[in-house]
């Protein structure tokens, strides 16, 4: 039998199952990953909430998200959580349930958000097909 090359991303030797340098390797990816995500979602909806929010005594929490969202925040929102949200639901409300699934994600679930939005992840994940 021919003996298979191993596989060797950013510099460790990809095993199944996982040895701990993926797991190490993963784990500040996937940290990385996260703030990044965070950042995005901040980055996009505090401009508009300033907009709404100046001078107001309105909430975040009294923004109809049907009325406020933006195509951009609808289509982060959507690959974060894998759903829409329609009317009755706050601002605030997504907003937890979008922050809640980048905090929770998984390796593949973070991997799978930057996939869909076409993000370019580097030093990407390890040990995925």
């Amino acid at each position: 039998m021919k003996k298979v090359a191993k596989k060797i991303e950013y510099g460790i030797t990809i095993v199944k199952p996982w040895s701990k340098q993926m797991y190490d390797h993963n784990d500040k990816v996937i940290e990385v990953a996260k703030s990044q995500l965070m950042r995005m979602w901040a980055d996009m909806i505090n401009p508009m909430l300033s907009g709404y929010l100046d001078g107001d005594d309105l909430t975040i929490d009294d923004l109809d998200w049907v009325s406020v969202r933006t195509a951009e925040l609808q289509s982060f929102q959507t690959a974060v959580t894998c759903w829409s949200f329609g009317g009755g639901y706050s601002l605030q409300g997504v907003q937890e349930e979008v922050l809640e699934t980048i905090q929770g994600g998984s390796y593949h679930s973070i991997n799978r958000i930057f996939d869909e939005l076409s993000i370019p992840l580097e030093p990407g994940f390890i040990g995925f097909k």
